[in-house]
């Protein structure tokens, strides 16, 4: 991942909506890194969880709570009125 180029502009072109989902403990990405990538976006338009007491894992480490997350999250956005 250190070799990939610096993707940090999308955020700011993004329009749609972003949650974003972090341990606690996480070694890896640590949970200023995903504050800091929301704040990158549109106001209103991220969202950040963070799971308590779980590293990097966080949605194999508790996955009840990742799913309470996810399931809140998703009825949040607006239903498609296209079909």
């Amino acid at each position: 991942m250190r070799d990939r180029p610096d993707q940090t502009s999308f955020f700011a072109a993004y329009t749609g909506k972003v949650l974003f989902v972090g341990g606690e403990k996480d070694p890896l990405i640590p949970v200023a890194s995903l504050e800091q990538q929301a704040s990158r976006l549109k106001p209103g338009h991220a969202r950040v969880e963070i799971i308590p007491h779980v590293g990097h894992m966080g949605m194999l480490e508790n996955e009840k709570e990742m799913s309470r997350i996810l399931h809140n999250w998703l009825e949040t956005l607006p239903m498609d009125q296209t079909n």
